[in-house]
């Protein structure tokens, strides 16, 4: 999956489908990304026209291939190939398909497939992602049970995912969790609770976002982030003059000015102004 959205469908309805494997060696290829070093002098010409043409096969295909339609992806969630699941998985989520929701909590409760089978953690996780993606409010409670369960990457996965729903009802339940020295959260953890308050708090998570900022650098523009979102860009950027101070290192002045842009675009596109 990691080589791109690859899925020959071999569930119902779906056969058939391959999506993404020609466009992404295509874009290996053009990029120089697929060999091991640069082309010799005598071939760079060459290499560069083969790796145009590649580029505008795959940007061809792009606009030929359909799309799958919705029932292949719920087709693909019941697969027996892990691949076809993980696809279906992250699928859901990038449409935002409220159909796939029951499975998922279904399959989450259980502990299994439908044929009885376990799965992978990793599975597990595609799920939870998945809920958190696709921000249907049923997944609230499941996700946050889920917040208490014993394994570690569990209980990121779902902070993570309860950000991602954008439900604020969540927020009491990762303040609690976020008590105490930041230092004394695994960094995981405390990354996913940064991103996930800055996503659902508000205001009165400033001091919290404040002294993540201060106290433990290794979150910090996480946490920066996440008072820009609930606080607004004067109290970003009150905060980021008080890191920089009167002769702030260039490279950190310009990594912090990246961020006050990111946050700016992300709460435009909140306010659906972009």
């Amino acid at each position: 999956m990691t080589a791109g959205l690859r899925w020959v469908g071999r569930a119902r309805g779906c056969a058939g489908w391959i999506v993404g494997a020609g466009l992404v060696a295509g874009a290996s290829l053009a990029a120089g990304t697929g060999r091991a070093g640069p082309a010799p002098p005598a071939q760079a010409g060459a290499a560069a026209q083969t790796g145009a043409k590649t580029s505008q096969a795959g940007a061809l295909v792009a606009q030929t291939v359909p799309e799958p339609p919705d029932s292949a992806v719920l087709a693909a969630l019941g697969d027996s190939s892990l691949a076809a699941r993980e696809w279906g998985y992250a699928e859901a989520g990038r449409r935002r398909l409220a159909a796939a929701v029951p499975l998922a909590l279904r399959r989450l409760e259980a502990g299994e497939l439908a044929d009885g089978r376990e799965y992978m953690a990793a599975e597990a996780y595609a799920m939870i992602r998945m809920l958190g993606a696709v921000g249907d409010t049923a997944a609230l409670r499941p996700l946050s049970e889920l917040t208490k369960y014993p394994d570690f990457t569990t209980r990121v996965e779902a902070v993570r995912a309860l950000g991602a729903l954008t439900d604020s009802r969540a927020a009491p339940l990762l303040r609690a969790m976020a008590r105490g020295p930041c230092r004394r959260i695994p960094y995981a953890l405390l990354q996913a609770l940064a991103f996930s308050l800055g996503r659902i708090g508000d205001s009165t998570d400033a001091p919290l976002f404040r002294r993540w900022a201060h106290q433990c650098p290794r979150i910090r523009n996480e946490a920066l982030e996440g008072l820009g979102l609930t606080s607004g860009m004067d109290a970003l950027r009150r905060e980021v003059r008080a890191i920089l101070g009167p002769h702030p290192p260039r490279k950190l002045a310009h990594e912090l000015h990246l961020l006050e842009i990111g946050v700016q675009h992300e709460r435009l596109e909140r306010e659906g102004k972009i």
